[in-house]
């Protein structure tokens, strides 16, 4: 028994970020449940050999011919997609069907090769003597039943399109899309056949009993606290309640038995928990993996925990490190604007004034270096408060390092160290943390702006006014 453990350090956690790690788990929990799906399909296979499918070859050709004479041929669905976008420079399209397999049952008799085609020839108006947009031929060797059956469909949704309206991009993508899907379904099965051939004659399992599955708790406010298997039940309660999450738990649990090991005992569960303190640097986020004889996708998992937040944006970033900054540009450019207000309406009763007064309102220094002074006294007095209120559950927490008798203040410091060791989860009553950070971005651009123009104004002013 091995276990691994680590919290995600110094990232922003937003929900959307949860989700991904949903998904990852549950894609993890699907591999596993496909595993364990091939070994009983082949057992349930191999009880009746008449059922056994061998040399499966299947096919899905898409053939352009452009009214330039140029042709091109290819077998990708997405190739075809992207190669009819410019319809309007196609004459003739072509999309062959071709399936074959052996039936191990009887290779003695004509009934072993099972085979079947379907081609779909659509062509633009005038192409046909009938004036038809599309033919259908159907071939089958042993295979009617399942030839009609999808000839039907795509004979249905012939009479569902008006004529003129099946040389279209997304009509022709209609039909493509049917047979793509049968292209798979006999892909999987080709799939299942080879994984067959590996497996010992014995027919030991080697996932028998296996159970996979990822379990979701959420813990709120007001301390309600629910568990369940279902990601849609998860993901309903993240998106109507995330302002009212405190705590939000996701493990996964796997275990079999090996039978091509003496029916050895394998175990693997993994644990993440996302906690909310009752402040934001309070919140913590640990993960962990546990096994027993499976160690090397012990580490598999665990790596591809950590790299869910990898490319996360770090929580100690420049918005926090250089906060200072940001508050003093908002609250200079907010007062540039209140001093020009002020400035104008001195101006405007400057006749009330003595003759002093209006000299001085004249004077360069008083107009370039007073209106800066009045910007930083008075955006601070009306434009701090705003700064602070947005940074508040953004900052870490600070710790008191002594006290400054000369200016007779306590000194405190930020403990940045335990504020990088845990990551900023942005749910519960922290849901608005990224927002928050967008807009002090966002104030801090523009702001600027206003504070380098106005360095610029005057610049231009102290080299012009006498």
């Amino acid at each position: 028994m091995s276990e691994r453990k680590n919290k995600f350090e110094n990232k922003q956690i937003a929900v959307q970020d949860i989700i991904r790690l949903s998904n990852m788990l549950e894609e993890y929990k699907g591999e596993w449940l496909k595993r364990a799906s091939l070994e009983q399909e082949y057992n349930d296979m191999t009880k009746k050999d008449e059922e056994l499918k061998d040399d499966i070859t299947v096919k899905l050709n898409y053939d352009i011919t452009y009214k330039d004479g140029r042709t091109k041929k290819e077998s990708s669905y997405e190739w075809f997609k992207e190669n009819i976008e410019n319809i309007e420079l196609i004459k003739y399209i072509n999309i062959d069907f071709s399936l074959y397999y052996y039936d191990n049952s009887n290779y003695t008799d004509d009934h072993d090769t099972h085979s079947m085609s379907i081609e779909l020839d659509f062509a633009e108006e005038g192409y046909y003597t009938d004036n038809s947009h599309l033919k259908i031929t159907t071939y089958s060797k042993n295979m009617e039943a399942e030839t009609d059956v999808l000839y039907t469909q795509l004979d249905n949704l012939k009479s569902q399109i008006v004529e003129d309206e099946i040389f279209n991009i997304r009509n022709i993508l209609k039909f493509a899309q049917i047979l793509e899907s049968y292209r798979q379904e006999w892909l999987q099965k080709k799939e299942i056949q080879e994984k067959s051939a590996q497996i010992k004659v014995d027919k030991k399992n080697k996932y028998d009993g296996l159970n996979s599955y990822v379990e979701y708790n959420i813990v709120w406010y007001d301390g309600k606290d629910k568990s369940e298997r279902d990601q849609k039940w998860f993901l309903d309660n993240l998106e109507s309640t995330i302002k009212d999450i405190k705590r939000i738990y996701i493990s996964y649990h796997l275990s079999f038995f090996d039978y091509t090991n003496n029916g050895m005992l394998c175990t693997l569960s993994s644990s993440c928990s996302f906690y909310l303190g009752d402040d934001n640097y309070d919140s913590n986020t640990r993960y962990s993996v546990d096994s027993s004889n499976m160690e090397q996708e012990a580490d598999n998992l665990y790596s591809k925990i950590t790299n869910v937040f990898r490319d996360n944006a770090v929580r100690y970033d420049k918005t926090i490190k250089n906060r200072n900054l940001r508050m003093q540009s908002f609250c200079i450019a907010l007062g540039i604007a209140l001093s020009y207000i002020l400035y104008i309406v001195l101006k405007v009763l400057s006749g009330n004034f003595p003759d002093f007064f209006v000299n001085l309102l004249a004077n360069k220094n008083v107009i370039i270096f007073g209106q800066w002074m009045v910007a930083i006294i008075a955006g601070n007095v009306f434009g701090l408060w705003y700064m602070n209120s947005l940074y508040k559950p953004l900052l870490p927490n600070r710790k008191f390092i002594g006290y400054n008798a000369n200016k007779r203040e306590s000194i405190y410091k930020d403990m940045v160290d335990e504020y990088k060791e845990d990551s900023e989860l942005q749910f519960g009553k922290f849901y608005d943390l990224k927002a928050r950070r967008e807009k002090i971005e966002k104030i801090f651009k523009y702001s600027s702006i206003i504070v380098l123009i106005q360095v610029v104004i005057s610049i231009i002013l102290f080299l012009v006014l006498k």
